[in-house]
């Protein structure tokens, strides 16, 4: 299913190509922490899972040719921005999240066990 999102609600400047770069990035954001709204009662919550997502992963993003890191602010201003992500509670979230570190080191014990040197 493709991922669909409507931000027309948002306080933002959809002009500013900037803001259309940060505004891309919340939308795949919500994919990746399992919430696709974003309202004044969650909004807090949606930044506290992309900024973990962010410190474990790195930033999802360049802005103005630098790395960037989302801001509460970032988010802030963007809600009421709707995708077509299902909601997945805190718990489910992070086993989710730590099932697929998991996954990644595995992987590289693959590549590890596959090289020459053993």
């Amino acid at each position: 299913m493709p991922l669909t999102w409507d931000a027309r609600n948002c306080d933002i400047d959809f002009d500013d190509e900037g803001e259309g770069v940060v505004t891309q990035t919340i939308v795949f954001m919500s994919a990746a922490i399992g919430m696709g709204l974003i309202t004044e009662k969650n909004w807090k919550e949606f930044y506290t899972r992309s900024e973990v997502v962010n410190m474990v992963k790195g930033p999802f993003m360049f802005k103005n040719g630098e790395s960037y890191s989302l801001t509460p602010e970032d988010i802030f201003r963007r809600i009421s921005l709707k995708t077509n992500v299902s909601f997945e509670t805190k718990t489910r979230w992070r086993a989710n999240f730590m099932k697929g570190l998991e996954s990644d080191a595995q992987w590289k014990l693959r590549d590890f066990n596959k090289s020459p040197q053993l």
